[in-house]
């Protein structure tokens, strides 16, 4: 029993200095964590998800276009936050969203597992700007078509269906079309991407999306 009372003490001497009367309880300051240590003891149910991008077709050709269109859409994975937009179902009015937590990651490579899969196909076209528009008259780069297909990581059980989906973009105007062009669309594709996925997931109500910066999504071009 004496031995028991001992321990007692020790472990109360330990643990709360103060209940004994010890001078050298001083209050510690409160230690406010920076980025990376909130990253670092982040539980692994919330690290990023990996994606995979399985095929990019239709990325520029020229190589130093290409190189930049491929940073921007990097540059959108390493996002950790992303704003939001809602559009009204009857009218289509789009109204700012809050802003949602970037849940992925670019995979590390073809064989790491768990990953989601994104195949992304461009098709660049030349605008037909409108008269009645003036915002579209400023724009003088390609527009985009961009078709992403969102699948579910290896062993999901019973996966539903992958179901591509389609945007047409247009971009700001620069005093000429080259790598920070590409480097921006590649940013706003991404951004496509990650929505894709987050759609999937269940991340994105149906009335949610990503807004795109100094981007338009606009309607497809009619056909003549």
């Amino acid at each position: 029993m004496t031995r028991l009372f001992l321990l007692l003490g020790i472990v109360l001497l330990q643990i709360s200095p103060g209940i004994t009367g010890n001078p050298r309880n001083a209050v510690t300051p409160p230690h406010f964590m920076d980025e990376a240590e909130v990253d670092s003891l982040m539980p692994t149910t919330g690290a990023r998800e990996p994606v995979l991008v399985e095929a990019l077709e239709g990325a520029p050709a020229a190589p130093a276009e290409r190189e930049a269109f491929l940073r921007g859409l990097r540059g959108a994975f390493q996002e950790r936050e992303i704003p939001t937009e809602r559009v009204a179902k009857k009218t289509g009015a789009v109204s700012p969203g809050a802003p949602l937590r970037n849940s992925l990651r670019l995979a590390e490579g073809v064989d790491e597992k768990g990953a989601w899969s994104v195949r992304v196909r461009l098709e660049w076209f030349a605008p037909q700007d409108s008269a009645a528009d003036s915002l579209v008259r400023a724009r003088s780069g390609p527009g985009v078509r961009v078709t992403v297909t969102a699948g579910w990581p290896e062993g999901t059980r019973i996966p539903p269906p992958a179901l591509p989906r389609t945007e047409w973009l247009r971009f700001p105007a620069g005093p000429a079309v080259d790598a920070a062009y590409y480097q921006h669309a590649g940013w706003q594709v991404g951004f496509l991407a990650l929505e894709a996925v987050q759609r999937a997931k269940g991340d994105l109500d149906d009335d949610q999306r990503l807004r795109l910066e100094g981007t338009r999504r606009i309607p497809p071009p009619a056909t003549r």
